[in-house]
């Protein structure tokens, strides 16, 4: 799983952190950009069962 965070680099909670590899899901965060360029890399080299992301647009959460 490759977390995309938006325009900065965010950082998952720990209690989320250990839940995923308690389920055996390898995971990389970085900011959205990135990782829909990783995304694509893996998708092509890998099975697309393999491989998944979750993308947050830039401005995700803001109030303003």
């Amino acid at each position: 799983l490759i977390v995309g965070t938006g325009r900065k680099k965010l950082l998952l909670s720990k209690q989320d952190r250990n839940r995923l590899t308690e389920l055996g899901v390898r995971m990389d965060v970085m900011d959205t950009t990135h990782t829909a360029a990783r995304y694509n890399l893996l998708a092509t080299e890998r099975s697309p069962n393999e491989v998944a992301a979750a993308l947050l647009v830039d401005g995700f959460g803001s109030t303003g």
